[in-house]
């Protein structure tokens, strides 16, 4: 039996404080149906745990940020029925190194010895030996079961647009940590995709023109980073992005328009 597919985004480097381990999981046929998997390190209860809703049919490779010291730490997994209880668990060595990403590790889930925690009897959140189908009403007395949506939601595995950020290691693929009109948060640089009209999933000056940050008519700009239509040229403004002949225009200075060109009736010329 395999997991469902999953792993940390990292974008760039991984913070100096903090390595990331990479796991790459899989459970035994024997280990009875379960919703999610649970990662946390042995020993270490200051150190948060992840639960990830997974799929059992797939491959699961995870990415867990763990902080220092640099140093031997195991993880362990446990694959959490739609019920709540634990069916199955495993361990790993892995190897913490600060700032850097770990090679691989692999670890295998197992059986929960002993039916597995707060699981009925069977250790597989069967009510009553009749499997997994049987009705509600036969849950035995007492028995810790709780539906799927009362597991404990996942942490995000990577930060979103607009995300407030600390660091680029923790937004998605694609995505900076950088500065827009929100403050520092999760953007995209140019040519990545944007949705907010006011830009605000955009770095720096970078506007979202058409789905796509890039420098409008008028902004400062240094190579080819300019929209669509626009060339990055001088005008009255300085070096600035701007428009060639035939470009649409609406500065009736003709600031939005290359060198000596001139904005006439909403075209440069």
């Amino acid at each position: 039996m395999l997991l469902g597919g999953l792993l940390v985004a990292s974008c760039g480097s991984v913070p100096r404080d903090e390595g990331l381990v990479i796991l790459e999981v899989s459970a035994t046929a024997v280990v009875p149906p379960f919703a999610s998997v649970r990662f946390s390190v042995v020993g270490r209860p200051t150190v948060r745990p992840h639960e990830v809703l997974t799929d059992p049919a797939r491959t699961l490779r995870f990415g867990y940020y763990l902080p220092g010291p640099s140093g031997p730490a195991d993880v362990q997994a446990e694959a959490v029925a739609a019920t709540g209880c634990v069916v199955g668990n495993g361990t790993a060595p892995v190897e913490v190194e600060v700032g850097r990403i770990s090679p691989p590790v692999t670890l295998v889930i197992g059986p929960a010895a002993g039916g597995g925690a707060g699981c009925p009897s069977g250790g597989d959140g069967a009510t009553d030996g009749r499997g997994a189908d049987a009705a509600p009403d036969a849950v035995e007395a007492g028995a810790d079961v709780r539906p799927p949506d009362a597991v404990d939601a996942s942490p995000p595995v990577c930060l979103a647009a607009t995300s407030a950020c600390s660091s680029t290691t923790k937004c998605c693929a694609s995505l900076t940590c950088g500065t827009t009109s929100l403050g520092q948060v999760c953007c995209a640089n140019f040519g990545g995709k944007c949705t907010r009209v006011g830009g605000e999933d955009c770095c720096g000056q970078l506007e979202c023109i058409n789905g796509g940050c890039c420098l409008p008519a008028t902004r400062p700009c240094q190579g080819t980073n300019c929209c669509l239509g626009l060339v990055c040229g001088t005008t009255s403004l300085g070096r600035v992005c701007c428009g060639n002949a035939g470009a649409p225009c609406t500065r009736s200075d003709g600031a939005d328009c290359c060198g000596s060109l001139l904005c006439k009736s909403g075209t440069c010329g």
